[in-house]
């Protein structure tokens, strides 16, 4: 998958860990119950300022009939810094500077945050897409043997990179255990989601990159 790809995809996830602290107030329409799931879910997030949590992203590439499956690790610290872990790839901000690193390639691509277009800043696209849903509550479905609301997410118009996105909620710890979302070219991104923890205390190194030796810099900034 290419990088720009892999950033649109795995950002879906982060931007679903900054769009429930404030879903609520800014969701244009949805039904009463699927609101009253995503208050509790601010109440649980808004008490943290650091998220740590593990994930398996499953893409099918609907063109190709592909599908890739991988495992990695997110984290979220204070402002815009976040860093994304896989086997082959890095994504690392600072809140200013993000820094890709291809790990088979040792290769390092650094830009600025707000310049790239691919990977918007997290709150502007909370804006944009909270906007742009509206929610409703499908039922309840028991998901890695957690009781869990099913939340389903559509755009109000056709042109939006994602077209539908699935939530589940934990109904006993208001955490999100799976997202599963299809986008525009009908392309299908599943999230399972495990080993939560909000309110951890982060080292910033951990939103600084560390220059492996030899490794090949491109600077676009």
């Amino acid at each position: 998958m290419k990088v720009s790809t892999f950033k649109k995809s795995v950002f879906a996830l982060v931007l679903l860990q900054l769009i429930f602290p404030f879903f609520n107030q800014v969701l244009s329409a949805g039904d009463s119950k699927a609101k009253e799931i995503i208050r509790k879910v601010q109440q649980k997030f808004t008490k943290a300022q650091t998220l740590e949590a593990e994930f398996t992203q499953t893409f099918h590439w609907t063109m190709v009939d592909e599908v890739q499956t991988f495992n990695g690790k997110l984290l979220i610290g204070p402002g815009d810094k976040f860093r994304i872990e896989t086997q082959e790839q890095f994504i690392i901000c600072d809140g200013k500077t993000v820094w890709t690193y291809d790990i088979p390639n040792n290769q390092v691509i650094i830009d600025d945050l707000q310049k790239t277009e691919s990977t918007l800043l997290p709150k502007k696209l909370l804006v944009k897409y909270s906007k742009e849903f509206s929610a409703k509550l499908l039922g309840k479905e028991t998901i890695g043997g957690f009781l869990c609301y099913h939340l389903q997410l559509l755009p109000h118009t056709e042109d939006n990179y994602i077209q539908k996105m699935d939530v589940w909620i934990d109904g006993k710890q208001w955490i999100t255990r799976r997202l599963s979302y299809v986008d525009v070219n009908q392309n299908v991104t599943i999230y399972e989601i495990k080993n939560m923890i909000l309110g951890k205390k982060l080292s910033n190194d951990l939103f600084q990159f560390q220059f492996p030796p030899q490794v090949e810099v491109i600077d676009m900034r």
